[in-house]
C-alpha cells in the first residue's frame, strides 16, 4: 500500500526555510507541525547524507508522531525534505520525486528575470504549480492502490 505525501520542504545551505507546503486537508493546523519536522529533520542530514557518499540519492532522516521524513542534499546544500505518513514495511522508491523537485528548483534559480536571495522564501507561482502537479500525481497514484 502506498503513502501519501504530507509535504514539501526546501532549506537553504544556511539552515533557512526556502519553501514549505502541506498537502492535508487541513493545511493551517498542520504547516506549524511541518516546519517543527523540516527543522527536527535538519540535525540528521549531514550525518544520513554526506556528500561524499554518492550512491545515495536520499534517506530516511527520521520518523516521529506518525510521520516520516525523508531527505536529499543538493550539490549546492539544499537539503530537499519530504514528509509522508510513517508504516513499516512499506517499500516504495522517492528518487524521482526527489529529482522532479530539485529539477524544478533549479529552474526557479536560473530563471534570469528573478533575482534569487537565498535567506528570502520562493515566492514563485510557476514553482508552486510544478511541486502541486508532481506531488498531486504521487497521491493520486497512492489513493488508486487503496
Amino acid at each position: 500500500m502506498p503513502v501519501s505525501i504530507r509535504f514539501v520542504a526546501l532549506v537553504s545551505s544556511n539552515n533557512s526555510p526556502l519553501y514549505i507546503k502541506s498537502f492535508d486537508s487541513q493545511q493551517q493546523k498542520d504547516l506549524l507541525r511541518y516546519h517543527f519536522l523540516s527543522h527536527m529533520a535538519l540535525d540528521y542530514v549531514l550525518t544520513q547524507l554526506s556528500q561524499t557518499e554518492t550512491t545515495k540519492d536520499y534517506a530516511l532522516l527520521l520518523v516521529h508522531d506518525g510521520m516520516a521524513v525523508y531527505g536529499s542534499l543538493t550539490n549546492t546544500n539544499i537539503k530537499i525534505l519530504i514528509g509522508t505518513d510513517a508504516q513499516e514495511g512499506v517499500r516504495f522508491d522517492l528518487r524521482t520525486t526527489f529529482r522532479s523537485i530539485h529539477k524544478a528548483y533549479i529552474s526557479y534559480v536560473c530563471n534570469p528575470f528573478h533575482e534569487v536571495n537565498e535567506q528570502a522564501p520562493i515566492k514563485s507561482k510557476a514553482f508552486d504549480n510544478s511541486i502541486d502537479n508532481f506531488i498531486k500525481a504521487w497521491n493520486s497514484a497512492a489513493v488508486g492502490f487503496m
